[in-house]
């Protein structure tokens, strides 16, 4: 699953909370439009509306620590 599949699962699950599609395009400042087409059509986001949608949605980039070699074996 990539991010903007994860995103998508998340705003799911916050719009079944009873939260409307007008109330998270407010709240983000993406069109109601586009923010439908995302989770109905499955439509593409912009990098930066999806930034805004995972904030809104409380994702956070983290970074793992790389292996070394003599630890991948």
């Amino acid at each position: 699953m990539d991010w903007t599949d994860q995103i998508r699962a998340a705003l799911r699950e916050h719009l079944a909370t009873g939260i409307t599609v007008y109330r998270v395009g407010q709240d983000t400042g993406i069109s109601v439009g586009r923010l439908h087409e995302f989770v109905v059509d499955e439509k593409k986001l912009t990098s930066q509306n999806l930034e805004i949608l995972g904030k809104y949605l409380g994702f956070r980039l983290s970074r793992k620590p790389t292996k070394t070699i003599s630890e991948i074996g």
